[in-house]
This record gives C-alpha cells, sequence and structure tokens, in this order.
C-alpha cells in the first residue's frame, strides 16, 4: 500500500478521523517506539549489525508490503512499527513468540541497566546527530541537468520492481518542469539495498484534467521526480 499512490481511487471504506496531526504523539507507546527506533538505528551503525530496516526507502518499501485494508486502519506510527517487526522476524533477530510475549509485559527499565549502559547505547547528542543525518541535504551534482524548467516532460517510470516514489495515477502522464531542485539519491534503487544512485531531482506541474480525465481544468498537481521518471516529451505534446 503505497501511501503516495492514493490519488484518484476509490477506496473500500472511509478515511480515519485525523482532525489531529498524524505525527504529534497521541499515546505513550508512541514515544517509545520513536526513541527505540532511532537507536537501533544508531545500534546498526556502531555495531554493523543491518538485520533492522532503517528510516528512509526501506521502512517505506517494507510498509508497501502490508494489506490495504489493514493500512487504512493503523495509525500513523503503526505504519512504521509493523514492517519494523516483520523484519525483526525474518532476520531471525526475534521469534514470533517472543514478540507476542514482549507485548504482554508492561515495559520497565530494569534497575540493573540504566538507560545508556548497553554497549552501542547512543547518548543523546549521538541520536541528534543520527536523526540530522537522516534529513538527507542534496548531493554535488556530476553532471547537468537533462530537462529545464518549462520543458514538457513525461512520467515513463524506472522499470524497477518494488518500492517507488512515482505515483501510478502520474504513469505515462504529460506535464511540465516547473522547478529543479538538485541531486538526491534515487529512492527506488535505496529501498532494494542495491548502491546509491544519485539523479537530478524535478518539480512536475500536470492538469488535473491529464491525470483524471474529468477533473477542472484550472487544477493542477505538482509531483517532485526522478530524472530517470521522466523522459522528454515534445512541446505539442501540452495542451
Amino acid at each position: 500500500m503505497n501511501s503516495a499512490d492514493l490519488g484518484g481511487k476509490n477506496l473500500r471504506e472511509p478515511l480515519p478521523d485525523r482532525t489531529q496531526s498524524s505525527y504529534s504523539f497521541h499515546e505513550e507507546w508512541e514515544k517509545r517506539f520513536y526513541t527505540v527506533w532511532f537507536a537501533l538505528v544508531g545500534y546498526s551503525r556502531a555495531s554493523g549489525d543491518g538485520r533492522l530496516l532503517r528510516p528512509g526507502p526501506g521502512v517505506r518499501w517494507a510498509m508497501e508490503q502490508t494489506e490495504p485494508s489493514l493500512y487504512m486502519q493503523q495509525s500513523y506510527y503503526e505504519r512504521f512499527l509493523y514492517p519494523i517487526e516483520r523484519a525483526a522476524v525474518a532476520s531471525g533477530m526475534v521469534s514470533e513468540a517472543e514478540l507476542a510475549a514482549r507485548r504482554e509485559i508492561p515495559f520497565e527499565i530494569p534497575a540493573s541497566r540504566p538507560p545508556g549502559t548497553s554497549e552501542f547505547a547512543p547518548t543523546a547528542e549521538q541520536m541528534s546527530v543520527i536523526m540530522h543525518r537522516n534529513m538527507i541535504p542534496a548531493m554535488p551534482e556530476t553532471r547537468p541537468a537533462q530537462f529545464a524548467i518549462g520543458q514538457p516532460v513525461r512520467a515513463v517510470g524506472t522499470g524497477m520492481e518494488g518500492h517507488t516514489r512515482l505515483p501510478s495515477y502520474a504513469l505515462g502522464k504529460r506535464g511540465v518542469v516547473t522547478g529543479v531542485r538538485g541531486v538526491f539519491n534515487q529512492n527506488d534503487a535505496m529501498a532494494m539495498r542495491s548502491k546509491a544512485v544519485p539523479e537530478h531531482v524535478y518539480s512536475v506541474t500536470f492538469q488535473s484534467s491529464e491525470l483524471w480525465g474529468n477533473a477542472d481544468q484550472a487544477d493542477e498537481v505538482c509531483i517532485d521526480m526522478w530524472e530517470g521518471y521522466l523522459g522528454a516529451e515534445p512541446e505539442e505534446g501540452i495542451q
């Protein structure tokens, strides 16, 4: 279930109420999960243990394997917790029985192991560095951008299976480049655990009627897209 791919689809059930920000903490366990997850990132980087999913495309790809009806009912943090639990079981880090048993035990910090005493447990200062590193900056340009502002393009996709940040409703559709945003690692390749693939990113504006046919001609949709998602389109291709 790709959360970037819901536009223009008829859902089987109403969307859950999201009157509050999905990014705020609504329950105590969400704060603990967020902290533990990034602590595991610190452990993974310090110890070289790569069995758990890290923040970024890998988690997004795993999240997309969630059955759609379950995905639509999960809270924001449940959508991250579920694939991480699956990855922990699949890697052999924990068993299904251990995971189920852990859910039945009230959360407590053992007196014999106060916070921060594990060999790889990151400090608050280290956690700040880890979290800021995950705010991925633009990379140096090693070649010029293939497309320019005002140029017509068509969304063609990469041909890779698995995770993608290209919504299916835009595939094959015509748009116009309205921004050149710099070079970033292409998330499709990163999610599938291959080497980093830096590509130029563009803002591409599509008329809503191009995407969905009967939409208002005055409406537009702007999507940030990697260069590999795009192909050149003749000027007459844009109405």
